[in-house]
């Protein structure tokens, strides 16, 4: 099975929704993921996310374009895409983590591409840091998974 992984950056559009509100789109998300045979994780910082969602690349191109599409999000970047040859979090139709606000949960070297917020800029030039944030917080205690 051919799989594909993409990682992207969004902003929330509006009010920043309230941990109920985000428990309740990772149920949602983790009910359409498991159908589609999609894994991943998402970050929530700040009012920003960082995503990463993998499986096939038709399921993920789906997937990718109605987060484009989805008025909950703006200023979406896509860091990273492309084929895998092995999930990177396969445990977890999606897996939901909320960094610490001051950021003291991340290594030095780390810290600046999160604090205040997701840095596109600089995530975009280094796009592997993504994955290192993203691989970080997966052994993280705070992780919501379903």
């Amino acid at each position: 099975m051919a799989l594909y992984q993409v990682i992207y950056l969004s902003m929330v559009s509006g009010e920043a929704p309230t941990r109920a509100e985000l428990q309740s789109l990772l149920e949602e998300s983790v009910r359409h993921n498991e159908a589609a045979g999609i894994t991943g994780l998402l970050l929530y910082a700040h009012g920003g996310f960082m995503q990463l969602v993998e499986g096939k690349e038709a399921a993920v191109k789906a997937l990718y374009a109605r987060i484009r599409e989805d008025e909950r999000h703006c200023r979406i970047t896509k860091l990273l895409e492309g084929p895998i040859e092995e999930r990177s979090f396969p445990e977890w139709a999606m897996a939901c983590v909320f960094p610490d606000d001051d950021g003291s949960d991340l290594p030095p070297e780390l810290l600046r591409y999160l604090h205040p917020g997701f840095d596109a800029e600089r995530l975009r030039a280094r796009p592997g840091l993504a994955l290192q944030l993203l691989s970080h917080y997966s052994h993280n205690n705070g992780l919501v998974a379903a």
